[in-house]
């Protein structure tokens, strides 16, 4: 930040003198997306220091006496010496300079993850875009662990460009946290560059500097030529200001002087299917034009009325040569982003003319490019996806990252489905992400786990990869040969199981794709214990296998199991002992007979809905077969709760007075009874809750009835120890007090 310099005079006097920071430039406000310099630290701006330091600056840091002469030169020869030194060091010094630069921005932490996956499950080395606002600000390690800016490299990776002090971290936590962003945030910095790669003094601005393909009309500042054809696309970006709050691009599209096309294409879109595109075309001698939205492998049926392009003309002379030009909304809206939104898609024809309907035109060539609509600095072309033959059923989704497969969704931040559909049959890869690690992996078809067939990859003897079929049963392991042959319904074939660097599960399941349903429901799982195991992640979903689309499963009876689990726990983890910690704790706070009327209400409201939760779990739900015997356990709970209603209702009177017949001696004795009778029932009801709870994660994947269940045994434990330790305390004080009376 400054750099200190002994300086001196010869008088009587050295002085420490601080080097001022330099003043300067504003980048955001000079140069957006360039660097700004600091003015040169060149030898006449030290020498004026000196002087300015040697005959005005008077703060003395060390004071040297002078008792003769010889002293006098020796010790200003010495500070002479001092300032050469530092006049020859400086050029050793960092020069800093002022820099701008516009980029995603991301958190350290999960930048450091394995593969620069983070924690939301994008690789930000290839998608920083996707990177959620909600993991920098809302995870700890994201939020405390620092940020940085990307830049893009040649090869369409990204990089770390600048990383933040602890100062610039706080600023940029600020606009994390104002941000309106879901994602894609990108920033322009603005700070102190002295080459450590940490930018220093940094501003943060939301958003990034006007685009350079952000033009007035008729310009056209940015273009690329089209990788087939000898065609060259030019566009410019309309400000924003110019009226509509939509981000709108103009567009150009010229052939090479002495070519003519009978047509050319072009529009917004990676895949042909619901592309929009603007078709230039020659019939008869005029050059015309025209909007569709391109259906999937076949030609469209008629012009597109409601597509997002405007102004389109086509000009065909043989002096000027062919010129497609339109007006069109930016899918997305965002110039900067490079997802699917920023790629175009193109055709050509010299051959055939073009057409629509059932005898429409065949390219010539086409393909596809990304465009960095904003920059158009020569780097908008990308490896554009390799054009397919049509595949067997139409797809339309997310295009697979595996080489043979179509299709491709993410089931979880660690699993992802792939699939290629077949006349007769679909293939399925299960693949888990990098450094998951799991023992097993499982895929099938079914809505739930009773009675579906799955697949399941897992390590045998040790760590050998194997892969068979199951017929799951309800809540026990699958047998052993349960789906091994066709005649026992079980469809899938060519199983194998992979457990590499990425675990992988593989298998074809015999299918009519022409007849199944569009939607197909599967199950899935995943399990870091030796198979048979229970899972660490599990779920269902309906795929959609032409589109990709996929619907969660909720778990069947959600609805009815969590009601049940309410009524349950807050009858035996509130109600219950909030009544006996009344009747233990509070005696003397409420007095009688308050203490037993809150008590008994308490008991009697937590009877009632411990009665609807059973009576509602056995006409709602078949309870048979539970694990842990939770069944089993619930009758017990029952039963004890019945004989504890009976001893309230016969309790023996306090007051001397019989009871239904029940003598007031009997009131000790039933008093042990009661309370070793609440133990055993709360202890019987709490296992269950507990049980309950965790079944209850088991099948729907959710733990709140877990983590109620701890806390209230949590509270409640330690309430009741406090209020045993009180009570212990004040019988020791009576017992005191009465032998102290009675001491002769």
């Amino acid at each position: 930040a400054t750099s200190a310099t002994l300086l001196c005079n010869c008088e009587r006097t050295c002085t420490r003198v601080q080097q001022p920071k330099l003043a300067r430039l504003s980048a955001v406000e000079t140069e957006p997306l360039g660097q700004t310099a600091h003015p040169q630290v060149t030898l006449p701006y030290i020498v004026a220091q000196y002087i300015e330091a040697c005959t005005i600056l008077r703060f003395e840091m060390w004071r040297f006496p002078l008792p003769n002469p010889a002293n006098a030169v020796a010790s200003c020869g010495f500070r002479s010496f001092a300032f050469l030194v530092v006049l020859l060091c400086l050029p050793l010094q960092a020069e800093s300079t002022m820099v701008s630069h516009t980029g995603f921005l991301i958190d350290v932490y999960c930048w450091n993850l394995p593969n620069h996956e983070a924690l939301d499950g994008h690789l930000l080395h290839e998608n920083p875009e996707r990177h959620t606002v909600k993991c920098l600000r809302d995870e700890p390690s994201c939020r405390n662990g620092g940020f940085a800016v990307l830049e893009q490299l040649s090869n369409g990776t990204y990089s770390i460009k600048y990383s933040f002090d602890n100062e610039g971290n706080e600023r940029a936590l600020a606009l994390i946290d104002s941000t309106e962003k879901n994602d894609n945030l990108i920033v322009t910095v603005s700070g102190e560059d002295d080459g450590s790669g940490v930018l220093k003094d940094v501003s943060f601005r939301e958003g990034a500097a006007p685009p350079r393909c952000e033009a007035p009309q008729g310009q056209f500042p940015c273009s690329e030529p089209l990788t087939i054809g000898n065609l060259t696309m030019h566009w410019r970006l309309v400000p924003k200001s110019s009226g509509s709050p939509k981000q709108m691009v103009d567009l150009k599209v010229v052939a090479a002087p002495g070519l003519e096309y009978k047509y050319f294409a072009l529009g917004f879109g990676k895949l042909m299917e619901d592309s929009e595109v603007v078709v230039g075309f020659t019939a008869d001698g005029a050059a015309l034009a025209d909007a569709y939205r391109l259906p999937y492998w076949s030609p469209p049926t008629a012009a597109c009325t409601d597509c997002a392009v405007s102004d389109w003309s086509f000009s065909s002379t043989t002096e000027a040569g062919q010129t497609l030009q339109f007006t069109a909304e930016l899918p997305g809206g965002d110039p900067f982003a490079t997802d699917d939104n920023a790629w175009v898609i193109y055709a050509h024809s010299e051959s055939s003319a073009w057409k629509v309907g059932d005898s429409g035109s065949h390219h010539d060539q086409r393909d596809w490019m990304l465009v960095d609509w904003a920059g158009g600095l020569g780097n908008a072309t990308a490896a554009a996806p390799s054009p397919a033959p049509p595949p067997s059923s139409d797809l339309s989704c997310t295009l697979s990252t595996v080489a043979d497969m179509d299709c491709q969704l993410r089931l979880t931040d660690q699993l992802v489905a792939h699939w290629k559909v077949g006349d007769e049959s679909v293939t399925f890869v299960l693949e888990a992400a990098q450094g998951t690690d799991p023992r097993y992996l499982a895929l099938g078809l079914g809505s739930e786990m009773d009675q579906s067939r799955v697949v399941v990859g897992f390590l045998q003897d040790g760590d050998v990869p194997a892969a068979k079929a199951y017929l799951l049963p309800k809540y026990t392991s699958p047998a052993e040969d349960s789906c091994a042959t066709a005649s026992q319904g079980c469809p899938f074939s060519d199983m194998s199981y992979a457990n590499g660097d990425v675990a992988a599960l593989r298998f074809t399941v015999a299918m009519d794709t022409a007849a199944s349903p569009a939607a197909t429901s599967m199950v899935w799982s995943l399990g870091s214990r030796d198979w048979p195991a229970t899972h660490t992640e599990r779920g269902a979903v309906k795929i959609n296998l032409a589109s990709g689309t996929a619907t969660k499963i909720e778990s069947p009876l959600k609805t009815e199991h969590t009601v049940h689990g309410a009524l349950m726990v807050t009858a035996w983890l509130v109600l219950v002992p909030t009544a006996s910690a009344i009747a233990r704790g509070a005696r003397e706070m409420l007095g009688a007979p308050n203490w037993f009327y809150a008590h008994a209400a308490l008991q009697l409201l937590a009877g009632v809905l411990f009665v609807a939760g059973i009576a509602y779990a056995m006409a709602e739900f078949d309870s048979q077969d539970i694990p842990k015997a939770h069944k089993e356990v619930g009758v017990l709970v029952l039963a004890l709760w019945v004989v504890q209603i009976a001893a309230a209702v016969f309790r023996p009177d306090n007051h001397g007075q019989k009871n239904f017949c029940v003598p007031p001696e009997w009131r000790a004795g039933w008093l042990m009874v009661h309370r070793a009778g609440f133990l055993a029932l709360m202890v019987l009801a709490a296992c269950n809750c507990v049980t309950g709870a965790m079944r209850y994660d088991d099948i729907h994947g959710n733990g709140v009835f877990k983590l109620l269940t701890y806390i209230f045994l949590g509270a409640f434990g330690l309430l009741f120890a406090l209020i045993e330790v009180n009570n212990a305390k004040q019988d020791k004080s009576k017992m005191e007090s009465a032998a102290a009376t009675n001491c002769p």
